[in-house]
Protein backbone atom coordinates (compact mmCIF):
# COMPACT_ATOMS: atom_id res chain seq x y z
CA UNK A 1 0.00 0.00 0.00
CA UNK A 2 1.30 3.46 -0.91
CA UNK A 3 1.62 6.53 1.26
CA UNK A 4 0.67 10.15 0.68
CA UNK A 5 2.77 13.14 1.67
CA UNK A 6 1.78 16.76 1.00
CA UNK A 7 4.23 19.68 1.07
CA UNK A 8 2.90 23.21 0.70
CA UNK A 9 5.55 25.69 -0.38
CA UNK A 10 3.00 28.47 0.23
CA UNK A 11 3.57 28.11 3.96
CA UNK A 12 5.96 30.66 5.44
CA UNK A 13 9.48 29.29 5.74
CA UNK A 14 8.78 26.22 3.58
CA UNK A 15 11.88 25.29 1.56
CA UNK A 16 13.19 22.40 -0.52
CA UNK A 17 15.78 21.73 2.15
CA UNK A 18 13.06 21.53 4.80
CA UNK A 19 11.00 19.26 2.55
CA UNK A 20 13.99 16.98 2.02
CA UNK A 21 14.66 16.70 5.76
CA UNK A 22 10.98 16.04 6.46
CA UNK A 23 10.85 13.37 3.74
CA UNK A 24 13.96 11.74 5.20
CA UNK A 25 12.06 11.27 8.47
CA UNK A 26 8.69 10.39 6.94
CA UNK A 27 9.69 8.21 3.99
CA UNK A 28 13.16 6.93 4.83
CA UNK A 29 12.75 6.52 8.59
CA UNK A 30 15.68 8.77 9.52
CA UNK A 31 15.58 9.96 13.13
CA UNK A 32 14.45 13.63 13.28
CA UNK A 33 17.62 14.81 15.03
CA UNK A 34 19.78 13.02 12.46
CA UNK A 35 17.76 14.48 9.56
CA UNK A 36 18.41 17.99 10.88
CA UNK A 37 22.19 17.60 10.96
CA UNK A 38 22.85 15.17 8.08
CA UNK A 39 24.34 16.45 4.85
CA UNK A 40 22.00 16.99 1.97
CA UNK A 41 23.51 14.43 -0.42
CA UNK A 42 23.12 11.64 2.10
CA UNK A 43 19.49 12.57 2.76
CA UNK A 44 18.73 12.78 -0.96
CA UNK A 45 20.07 9.26 -1.48
CA UNK A 46 18.06 7.92 1.49
CA UNK A 47 14.84 9.59 0.36
CA UNK A 48 15.19 8.45 -3.25
CA UNK A 49 15.96 4.89 -2.13
CA UNK A 50 12.81 4.91 0.04
CA UNK A 51 10.69 6.28 -2.82
CA UNK A 52 12.02 3.57 -5.14
CA UNK A 53 11.43 0.83 -2.58
CA UNK A 54 7.82 1.65 -1.73
CA UNK A 55 5.17 3.68 -3.59
CA UNK A 56 4.50 7.18 -2.34
CA UNK A 57 2.46 10.01 -3.76
CA UNK A 58 4.33 13.22 -3.04
CA UNK A 59 2.18 16.32 -3.58
CA UNK A 60 4.22 19.49 -3.92
CA UNK A 61 1.91 22.51 -3.91
CA UNK A 62 3.18 25.92 -5.02
CA UNK A 63 6.34 24.81 -6.79
CA UNK A 64 6.71 28.25 -8.40
CA UNK A 65 7.91 29.52 -5.01
CA UNK A 66 11.14 27.57 -5.50
CA UNK A 67 11.83 29.20 -8.87
CA UNK A 68 13.96 32.25 -9.65
CA UNK A 69 11.02 34.07 -11.26
CA UNK A 70 9.12 34.06 -8.00
CA UNK A 71 11.96 35.71 -6.11
CA UNK A 72 12.12 38.83 -8.29
CA UNK A 73 10.65 42.11 -7.09
CA UNK A 74 8.31 42.13 -10.09
CA UNK A 75 7.35 38.46 -9.73
CA UNK A 76 3.63 39.16 -9.35
CA UNK A 77 3.54 40.87 -12.77
CA UNK A 78 5.77 38.41 -14.62
CA UNK A 79 3.97 36.36 -17.29
CA UNK A 80 4.86 32.67 -17.55
CA UNK A 81 6.45 33.16 -20.96
CA UNK A 82 9.03 35.73 -19.84
CA UNK A 83 12.54 34.95 -20.97
CA UNK A 84 15.54 36.78 -19.61
CA UNK A 85 18.59 36.31 -21.82
CA UNK A 86 21.00 36.14 -18.89
CA UNK A 87 19.03 34.07 -16.43
CA UNK A 88 16.65 31.12 -16.64
CA UNK A 89 13.74 32.51 -14.62
CA UNK A 90 12.02 29.13 -14.60
CA UNK A 91 14.93 27.32 -12.91
CA UNK A 92 15.01 26.53 -9.20
CA UNK A 93 16.82 29.14 -7.11
CA UNK A 94 19.22 26.40 -5.95
CA UNK A 95 20.51 24.06 -8.69
CA UNK A 96 20.50 21.19 -6.16
CA UNK A 97 16.73 21.65 -5.80
CA UNK A 98 16.30 21.36 -9.57
CA UNK A 99 18.36 18.17 -9.71
CA UNK A 100 16.44 16.67 -6.77
CA UNK A 101 13.10 17.67 -8.33
CA UNK A 102 14.11 15.91 -11.52
CA UNK A 103 15.15 12.82 -9.54
CA UNK A 104 11.79 12.85 -7.72
CA UNK A 105 10.01 12.77 -11.09
CA UNK A 106 11.73 9.44 -11.83
CA UNK A 107 11.42 7.81 -8.38
CA UNK A 108 10.32 4.31 -9.38
CA UNK A 109 6.77 3.42 -8.38
CA UNK A 110 6.38 6.68 -6.45
CA UNK A 111 4.78 9.69 -8.10
CA UNK A 112 5.29 13.43 -7.79
CA UNK A 113 2.27 15.67 -8.32
CA UNK A 114 3.31 19.31 -8.38
CA UNK A 115 1.15 22.38 -8.75
CA UNK A 116 2.76 25.49 -10.17
CA UNK A 117 1.86 28.61 -12.10
CA UNK A 118 5.30 28.54 -13.77
CA UNK A 119 6.57 25.26 -15.23
CA UNK A 120 10.13 24.58 -14.01
CA UNK A 121 12.82 24.35 -16.67
CA UNK A 122 14.46 21.69 -14.48
CA UNK A 123 11.70 19.33 -15.67
CA UNK A 124 12.40 19.98 -19.34
CA UNK A 125 14.75 18.24 -21.74
CA UNK A 126 15.52 20.73 -24.50
CA UNK A 127 12.19 21.65 -26.09
CA UNK A 128 10.36 18.70 -24.57
CA UNK A 129 9.62 17.33 -21.14
CA UNK A 130 12.09 15.29 -19.12
CA UNK A 131 11.57 11.55 -18.89
CA UNK A 132 8.75 10.69 -16.49
CA UNK A 133 7.19 14.17 -16.64
CA UNK A 134 3.69 14.90 -17.85
CA UNK A 135 2.26 18.41 -18.05
CA UNK A 136 -1.44 19.07 -17.61
CA UNK A 137 -2.81 22.59 -17.67
CA UNK A 138 -5.78 23.08 -15.38
CA UNK A 139 -8.23 25.72 -16.48
CA UNK A 140 -9.79 26.24 -13.07
CA UNK A 141 -13.28 25.76 -11.78
CA UNK A 142 -16.22 26.91 -13.86
CA UNK A 143 -18.36 29.19 -11.64
CA UNK A 144 -21.44 27.20 -12.73
CA UNK A 145 -19.93 24.11 -11.05
CA UNK A 146 -19.55 25.72 -7.61
CA UNK A 147 -23.06 24.93 -6.27
CA UNK A 148 -22.68 21.27 -7.27
CA UNK A 149 -19.28 21.02 -5.56
CA UNK A 150 -20.54 22.67 -2.38
CA UNK A 151 -23.56 20.34 -2.19
CA UNK A 152 -21.39 17.32 -1.36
Amino acid sequence: MGRLHVVELYEGGATFDGMLRHLAVYAAGVAPAEAMRADRRTLERQVLAALHARPFLLVLDGLERALIAYHRLDAARLPDEVADGKLDLHACTDPRDGAFLRALSRAGTSRLLATTRIFPSDLRDGDGLAEGVELRALEGLDPAEIPRCCAR
